[in-house]
């Protein structure tokens, strides 16, 4: 899904998509004037009772070196579904800090 970072033509599946949409959010940019706001979020699904992680609570804002959290979960909405509650949502308002927040959940 990252792939290699020996050269640009082993880029995965995931670096690839944040360049891409960068690249396209430039391109309306250009167009019509519009504004986008992009957000991240990065968690991790583990165990038999599917324990949720959030992956970017340390980068969240005002918590950076605590790494605590109050605690990621589903929650069944009556009318929108299924719904995360709690996940951290980190500003990415370039593709260089996307990339920047995905290298920092890969390593969590």
């Amino acid at each position: 899904m990252v792939g290699s970072s020996e050269s640009v033509q082993e880029l995965g599946v995931m670096p690839c998509a944040i360049s891409w949409m960068f690249r396209l959010i430039y391109e309306q940019r250009q167009k019509t004037g519009a504004r986008f706001s992009v957000r991240a979020s990065a968690l991790e699904l583990s165990g038999r009772n599917e324990v949720l992680r959030d992956l970017l609570t340390e980068y969240a804002a005002g918590t950076e070196g605590s790494g605590t959290s109050p605690g990621v979960y589903l929650r069944d909405d009556p009318i929108f579904g299924a719904q995360l509650i709690n996940q951290s949502e980190l500003r990415a308002p370039t593709a260089e800090k996307a990339a920047y927040l995905l290298d920092a959940a890969l390593a969590a």
